[in-house]
């Protein structure tokens, strides 16, 4: 190809994240910014972040933070869902909570992205108290959030309120297996917790 622009940079990046290669992903996303023909957009982004969770290394992901904040692509919804899950998945919960807070408007993503970013680091409460406020605000659960709370639900004494709260949201239509399971998991746990 004589010229690579932006869309053309990020298949080849995107794949390199897909089969599992971070390291090759960023290595080339170094060499887009060096050749300084291309901008990235949030897409060259959104790659780059998840090769970078994929291999957890925070000072490099931190890195391409300041690469977001330089190109003013820090507030995008999916550029920001995305730094909240690398800096989770490399043990920032901070640094992600930081991100979380400075965006201007969420999406289920990015909701998600925090909530699970809470279960992983045991912080379940927090993980339940961040999903009341997504409710709170109007932003509607997918799948993802139902089973990442009930993850958060299963793991603490306060499974009689996860129960509670759990069942009149759990969407009519909802007959995915997984769900079902982390309906039915929940509800064991509490059974046999009440059990002793």
């Amino acid at each position: 190809m004589p010229s690579h622009d932006v869309v053309s940079w990020n298949a080849v990046i995107l794949g390199r994240v897909k089969c599992g290669h971070g390291q090759k992903a960023v290595e080339l996303f170094c060499q887009m910014k060096c050749k300084a023909v291309v901008l990235p957009d949030p897409t060259t982004f959104v790659g780059v972040l998840n090769a970078r969770a994929s291999i957890a290394m925070l000072k490099e992901g931190r890195w391409v933070h300041k690469q977001t904040i330089e190109s003013c692509l820090e507030t995008d919804v999916f550029v920001g869902s995305s730094l909240i899950a690398m800096y989770a998945k490399c043990g920032s919960i901070e640094d992600a909570l930081r991100v979380f807070y400075r965006m201007p408007t969420h999406n289920v993503i990015s909701w998600n992205a925090m909530i699970l970013g809470h279960v992983q680091f045991r912080q379940e409460q927090k993980a339940s108290e961040l999903f009341q406020k997504m409710q709170l605000e109007g932003q509607k659960a997918d799948t993802t959030t139902f089973v990442s709370v009930l993850n958060a639900w299963a793991s603490v004494v306060a499974l009689e309120e996860g129960f509670f709260l759990m069942f009149p949201m759990v969407p009519k239509s909802s007959s995915l297996l997984i769900l079902d399971f982390k309906i039915i998991s929940l509800c064991t746990s509490w059974w046999v917790g009440e059990r002793g």
